[in-house]
């Protein structure tokens, strides 16, 4: 794997605090795969460039910001961009800015021989590898985005059981809404992404839509096994959270449990539990998966979870950083966790432009 660096001035010092950068970064993991032919050393693998024009299409890439530079933002939503390196700053204060990234990377790259093994259980199933990459794509370690006023930050992690996890967010009129899936077999993901896709493509979509497409699937999807399934919609005119959940989601605020999770399962024997509650601006809501609870068994560094979770909480970033943290720590020994795990959190912008 080859990740550029693109500068415009490269002099001594900013190489000198790359090389440092790169070390700490522990980049040489991600070379462990090069052939005998090609054994090249983890220093060689990092390329510089002077412009994005000479990375190709397959190629990550780090932007280095020096003082007066002029960035083209086009390049930095590349989605092979690993993030900006500024050379007028020490290496400690460009760590975390790119750690995050370079962690992300790794843990797709984990994720790739996963799904490498999932496609021998997957052959002969026509139409399921579409899917899987689809699913891939989604379930990338770090997402952040932000919808008017709206901030979306979420950590997927990959884990060993059979099934996994899915999640998505996307904007459907005034509405955002999130899709939250633990799942006992990739087939019944596989078939619900083809469905979210169809969700996606409304040009309106109600909660009651939704509900009758799945009261209408149940008997297709019985034979795949069951899930747990949450789906929240953001109305951004009042900021109010309206939300169904089937199985073992949470959604927490800094003060108490706003859905709580149940013991209902999609597709044999479900029940619909609806929730609303209004989001306040400034403030943050926390969604945790029923892989999350299956890693820590409802505790986390010695105490309740909820407990630990209120003394906690902080900006999206920290708060899922630490509870990511805190699930590893049991299993440190191990590349993946015992089952896939979602961490999402919704903050509303102390400005966002609302009606309540």
């Amino acid at each position: 794997m080859r990740i550029r660096i693109i500068e415009t001035n490269l002099d001594k010092i900013a190489v000198d605090k790359l090389n440092n950068l790169l070390e700490l970064l522990e980049l040489s993991d991600l070379n462990k795969e090069t052939s005998e032919e090609n054994n090249e050393s983890a220093a060689s693998q990092v390329a510089f460039t002077k412009s994005h024009l000479d990375v190709s299409n397959d190629e990550y890439f780090i932007v280095v910001f020096n003082d007066g530079d002029q960035i083209d933002k086009s390049i930095l939503e590349n989605e092979m961009c690993l993030g900006v390196f500024f050379a007028e700053k020490t290496v400690d204060e460009n760590l975390l800015n790119m750690k995050n990234a370079i962690e992300g990377l790794k843990a797709m790259e984990l994720q790739k021989k996963l799904l490498y093994k999932m496609n021998s259980v997957m052959e002969g199933l026509v139409g399921q590898v579409e899917s899987i990459k689809e699913m891939h794509k989604n379930m990338a370690p770090f997402r952040s985005e932000k919808i008017r006023g709206v901030g979306i930050t979420s950590r997927f992690c990959a884990g060993t059981s059979n099934g996994g996890e899915f999640f998505d967010f996307f904007k459907v009129g005034g509405d955002v809404w999130i899709i939250s899936l633990h799942a006992s077999s990739y087939m019944l993901i596989g078939n619900f992404l083809t469905m979210i896709e169809g969700w996606k493509a409304e040009g309106t979509l109600s909660m009651d839509k939704i509900l009758n497409h799945l009261e209408s699937r149940q008997e297709d999807f019985s034979e795949f096994g069951e899930a747990s399934i949450l789906v929240s919609k953001l109305t951004l005119a009042d900021l109010t959270l309206e939300s169904v959940n089937i199985g073992g989601h949470e959604i927490l605020s800094h003060k108490d449990i706003l859905v709580n999770s149940n013991e209902y399962s999609f597709p044999k024997s479900y029940e619909i539990k609806k929730e609303s509650t209004q989001l306040e601006k400034g403030k943050g809501v926390l969604l945790l998966s029923p892989g999350y609870f299956k890693n820590n068994d409802h505790i986390v560094n010695g105490e309740e979870y909820i407990s630990f979770i209120k003394k906690n909480w902080s900006s999206p970033v920290e708060l899922i950083s630490e509870l990511t943290f805190q699930s590893k720590k049991g299993y440190n020994e191990d590349e993946f966790l015992p089952n896939d795990q979602t961490i999402l959190m919704v903050e509303v912008d102390k400005n966002a432009i609302s009606k309540i």
